[in-house]
C-alpha cells in the first residue's frame, strides 16, 4: 500500500489486469490484458492462491524472470515455476519448456548469496541470460 510499492507508471501498459489475491480470478480479462501485474503481500507470490491458476490458465511455455531480490523474490518465483518451492502450493499442471533469468536485471542483498542462488537455479534446468539476449529475440 505504499508508494514504493507500486509498480512505476512508465512501466505500464495500457490494457492491464492486477491480479489480486482475494478476488475472483477474472479469466477474461487476464487473457486480453497486455500485461498482467501479480499483488503480493509476501516475498513469494505463489501465496497469492490466482497466481496457478492464472498460470495454468495462460499456459506459457516460456518465461523471462528479472527483478529483485535474486535470492529471495526471484528464486521464489523461479522456484514455483519449476514446482520445486515451499511444498505448501502444488507444482504447475505443466512444467514451463524454458524458464531464463535475466542475470544483468536482478540484485541481491548479497553478492555470494546472489550467485549460489544463481547456480543452484540454473544446475535446476533454468538458462541465465543478459537483457541484449532476451531484446534480440522479440
Amino acid at each position: 500500500g505504499t508508494a514504493g510499492q507500486q509498480k512505476a507508471g512508465v512501466t505500464l501498459l495500457p490494457r492491464r489486469y492486477v491480479l489480486t489475491g482475494g478476488d475472483a480470478l477474472d479469466k477474461d480479462a487476464a487473457v486480453s490484458a497486455q500485461q498482467v501485474i501479480v499483488e503480493k503481500h509476501h516475498v513469494d507470490p505463489f501465496n497469492n492462491p490466482n497466481l496457478l491458476r492464472l498460470l495454468d490458465l495462460l499456459g506459457a511455455q516460456h518465461y523471462v524472470v528479472y527483478g529483485v531480490v535474486t535470492e529471495v523474490c526471484v528464486a521464489n518465483v523461479v522456484k514455483g515455476l519449476l514446482g520445486i518451492g515451499s511444498g505448501a502450493r502444488p507444482a504447475l499442471h505443466t512444467r514451463p519448456a524454458r524458464i531464463e533469468i535475466v542475470e544483468d536485471a536482478v540484485k541481491e542483498f548479497s553478492g555470494q548469496a546472489g550467485r549460489e542462488s544463481l547456480a543452484k537455479l540454473a544446475s535446476a534446468g533454468v538458462v541465465l541470460t543478459s537483457a541484449r539476449t532476451i531484446l534480440e529475440k522479440m
